[in-house]
């Protein structure tokens, strides 16, 4: 990974050009920023580039051996530790996901926790970094560096560390072996355990800008109206940039069946609800979901583009001529009753309720809110 295809960030790219030209790398960041803002980009640019046989002053050569190998996530002085999961009785370490670990990561170096989870099939689990792999960790670097100038040791999710997989680590994070740089990539800085957060520099990771976020949708052929559509919502995430464009059709249909749910509710049509129950109950659970979140954010962006005040609320062109005449009808009296029972919704599809009665019930009670004044 080079510089040259992080997406935006350049006032980061030159801080961390002038600190590594300048000898001021610290051998311990923390790379704190939401999902899709181009941690792990930016950690794997800064260790191809310290470690290329030919860098120039901006960017790794990105043909000589080390070069190679980091694009490939195969060169034997890069280390990765992620979050995994106990498969029955034996607590694995990074390792023995390093395969699909390195496919996910090559298909896109913008990655997600979610995504990652979907990779190894463990959706409905939820992933650890264990404290057998800090032993992993302090075997590695007790070796001499193989090839490279650095070793490097990227822990992505790092808020995902368990007390005694963090506390094992903090000396050598502290003062580590010569030649070895950590790099902490998080989305939540406040989770990470405090002495090791107190050991790292840590670096703060700002949203892409809409403009840079444009010029590589527009670079990968995405028309400039799904652009425009979509760039609300990715709110500076590369990650949530692409899900959205791969998800425009989906993102429609919530948008029309939303419409559909408040102007029958307020209308009380109730052949028509129970018509809508019936043809919500056909899709899969996971889409049925999918509605019911969709749902609850537009409520609370509806009362929020109440107040006018646009850094407030995040929605779509069309949402927004939506809005302008349904947001009304979302105040303080029932903006709480409406959230809670889409989210009960959720839950119960979650809990595998029948559908045809959860989608009625809510008809009910969204009813019965949108009267309340």
């Amino acid at each position: 990974m080079t510089f040259a295809k992080v997406v935006g960030q350049e006032k980061l790219k030159s801080q961390l050009l002038d600190e590594i030209q300048h000898g001021r790398l610290s051998h311990a960041r923390l790379f704190s920023g939401k999902e899709g803002v181009g941690k792990m980009a930016l950690a794997l640019a800064v260790a191809q580039y310290i470690n290329c046989e030919s860098p120039t002053t901006n960017d790794a050569c990105g043909s000589c051996p080390s070069c190679i190998k980091y694009q490939k996530l195969i060169h034997p002085d890069l280390h990765f530790v992620f979050p995994i999961v106990k498969v029955g009785n034996k607590t694995p370490v990074c390792d023995d996901f390093i395969e699909p670990w390195r496919e996910f990561v090559l298909e896109n170096r913008y990655v997600s926790l979610n995504n990652w989870y979907k990779q190894i099939g463990l959706e409905n689990k939820q992933g650890v970094i264990y404290e057998k792999e800090s032993n992993e960790i302090l075997r590695k670097l007790s070796h001499k560096s193989y090839e490279g100038k650095y070793k490097i040791v990227i822990i992505w999710q790092a808020e995902k560390m368990n007390h005694s997989c963090a506390n094992k680590l903090l000396k050598i994070i502290e003062e580590p072996p010569k030649g070895t740089i950590f790099f902490l990539l998080t989305e939540s800085p406040e989770d990470i355990l405090p002495t090791v957060y107190s050991r790292c520099q840590n670096l703060n990771i700002s949203p892409i800008s809409n403009d840079k976020l444009t010029e590589y949708l527009t670079g990968r052929g995405v028309e400039k109206s799904i652009i425009d559509e979509i760039l609300p919502l990715a709110d500076g995430s590369l990650t949530n940039a692409l899900r959205l464009v791969e998800e425009r059709d989906e993102l429609q249909f919530n948008f029309e069946e939303f419409k559909n749910i408040m102007r029958l509710t307020y209308a009380v049509n109730v052949p028509g609800i129970y018509e809508w129950t019936e043809r919500m109950a056909k899709l899969g659970r996971e889409k049925q979901k999918q509605f019911l979140d969709y749902c609850s954010r537009l409520i609370r962006e509806n009362f929020m583009y109440n107040l006018r005040i646009q850094n407030l609320y995040k929605i779509t062109p069309k949402e927004e001529q939506f809005s302008t005449k349904f947001a009304p009808f979302i105040n303080a009296k029932n903006v709480e009753a409406l959230y809670e029972d889409f989210s009960k919704a959720y839950s119960d599809i979650s809990a595998n309720g029948n559908p045809k009665i959860v989608f009625m019930d809510l008809g009910i009670q969204v009813t019965r809110r949108l009267k309340t004044k």
